[in-house]
């Protein structure tokens, strides 16, 4: 994962790349999860700023580092985590954080998307 800005949007992003070199089953199951991510419109749901293909010319633009050919995926970088918190939830801070994510997951599921990476940080 990369972090960047979006030079039209002007927005900080992060920049998931798949590595070049995986099956194409696994290649159609990114692509198919970019295009339900894309399709979802929530506040606590990050936005996917854009998608594509690495050319030839960004590849050697970033010495390599990324291969031409890789899909990637670029999206609203997530604001703090509850990891960066100094002090324990109260009991209201913790209701407000399960309501909020049940929200962002209620509408992924609504919209066929289910979330197998839920992590607590």
């Amino acid at each position: 994962m990369w972090s960047g800005v979006h030079r039209r949007q002007g927005v900080q992003v992060a920049v998931k790349f798949l590595t070049v070199g995986r099956s194409a089953a696994v290649r159609a199951v990114f692509e198919h999860e970019i295009e339900i991510m894309a399709s979802l419109d929530h506040p606590n749901i990050v936005r996917i700023w854009d998608h594509g293909i690495v050319p030839e010319a960004a590849a050697e633009a970033l010495g390599g580092q990324v291969k031409a050919g890789a899909p990637f995926l670029v999206m609203e970088q997530g604001r703090a985590t509850l990891g960066d918190r100094k002090q324990p939830l109260s009991w209201a801070g913790v209701r407000t954080v399960a309501v909020d994510l049940l929200g962002a997951l209620g509408h992924a599921h609504a919209q066929g998307l289910l979330h197998r990476d839920l992590k607590p940080d």
